[in-house]
């Protein structure tokens, strides 16, 4: 029978031989292969044909019909596509590590196999429910959700998928581990245990200002005004995984941190912070400059009496180093804050834990919050741009009073 003909894009509609009409809508082209896709209807008249391509045309108008090729996108082909792609070109090298191991390990076993536009939210359920099972922690979890979300929310901008089904999922937002801070004595215990060591200035950083590990590790002498005191936070002392330098053919056996030809790895500088609120001007209080002059002389007794032994690689500049000039290592120096601990006779607590003492400790002194923020780099919208990117001479000023209280004179 001939086909009828109808609007352009639209195909033609026609009975097949079994009495039964057809129809086509025309979606556009495939955004992968280029190619044109068209999705089918059937029935029993050609009006109920022309209806469902009436409402298939609204739909896909509406946005809730996707242009996926017929062959199926698989979730994990999408997910490798967005980690080389869009996440990317979003993410630091250390998070895009993180998210390619929260890919591999904990989405695609499960799910990997899944046609991308038939991803239901009972399958993430399942998928969230299976984790937990295992032993994931709740926060764990969360992650897992932010992380196949994010992927989803692109594809959904992209016409893969006509929702995004993570966004019909609910999880309950953990509560984030409560610090153990110190008691105000207990800190000045630690700093009058410390000042008897040659890393005073490192613990005075720690408590005095609540700096990351990575952020005091990586602070260098160019960040400093000690005039004005005055720190411009911005770097981080990371470290990157070793990869094996031996050729393929010849493996040499060994883990690749001792691989003879081991390349790509060790201790860098991140020159970008951890957040936004990370690269702030921070204020010192006197005590904190003292003990940053003091360790710079202390520095350049150490470079004369190392001379030909002295080396600053692979980061040069660094406040606190070894007594030949080295970077600080993350494990040694979090062993230092164990045995300080120790002989300071105070509870032991995380190293992050130097941060919720300072924030705790201001607090108490009645510090204003959004000072508390820029001093400790927390990311709140709701005084970001007014605080960390202005700083007057007043509100160092009260900043630094309120440290010197707290700390020295309690």
């Amino acid at each position: 029978m001939a086909a009828a003909r109808g609007r352009y894009g639209d195909g033609a509609v026609y009975q097949t031989e079994d009495g039964a009409w057809r129809g086509s809508v025309d979606l556009g082209r495939d955004p992968i292969t280029g190619r044109r896709i068209r999705k089918y209807v059937r029935g029993k008249s050609k009006g109920e044909v022309n209806r469902k391509i009436s409402a298939l045309r609204d739909k896909h108008r509406a946005g809730e019909i996707t242009i996926q090729n017929r062959r199926g996108l698989t979730l994990a082909e999408w997910l490798d596509q967005w980690l080389a792609g869009p996440a990317k070109l979003r993410l630091g090298e250390d998070m895009q590590k993180r998210y390619a191991q929260i890919c591999r390990d904990h989405v695609k076993p499960t799910l990997g196999s899944w046609p991308l536009d038939r991803l239901t939210p009972e399958a993430i359920d399942r998928l969230y429910a299976d984790l937990a099972a295992k032993g994931q922690s709740p926060r764990s979890v969360v992650f897992v959700h932010r992380v196949l979300g994010r992927a989803m929310k692109v594809a959904n901008q992209r016409g893969y998928v006509s929702r995004n089904v993570t966004r019909l999922v609910e999880l309950e937002t953990p509560r984030g581990r409560s610090g153990v801070a110190l008691k105000a004595t207990e800190a000045r215990a630690v700093l009058a245990t410390a000042a008897q060591h040659r890393d005073y200035a490192r613990w005075v950083v720690a408590l005095g200002l609540g700096a990351r590990q990575s952020e005091a590790l990586g602070m260098r002498w160019t960040e400093l005004d000690l005039d004005d005191g005055l720190w411009r936070v911005g770097g981080q002392l990371r470290r990157r995984p070793w990869q094996h330098g031996c050729p393929a053919d010849e493996p040499c056996g060994a883990a690749a941190q001792r691989c003879p030809e081991r390349r790509d790895g060790g201790l860098y500088l991140k020159s970008t912070a951890k957040t936004e609120a990370g690269n702030r001007l921070v204020p010192l209080a006197p005590f904190v400059v003292d003990a940053l002059r003091a360790r710079r002389v202390q520095q350049d007794a150490e470079r004369a009496h190392a001379a030909d032994l002295w080396h600053e690689r692979p980061v040069s500049g660094l406040v606190f180093t070894t007594p030949f000039g080295s970077p600080v290592d993350h494990r040694n120096d979090h062993r230092r804050r164990k045995l300080l601990l120790v002989e300071a006779g105070v509870r032991q607590v995380r190293l992050h834990d130097a941060r919720h003492t300072t924030i705790t400790l201001l607090a108490q002194a009645g510090v204003p919050r959004d000072i508390v923020a820029l001093i400790v780099g927390h990311d709140d919208p709701a005084f970001t741009e007014r605080v960390y990117t202005h700083i007057d001479t007043e509100t160092a000023r009260q900043a630094s009073a309120a440290l010197q209280s707290v700390f020295i004179r309690g």
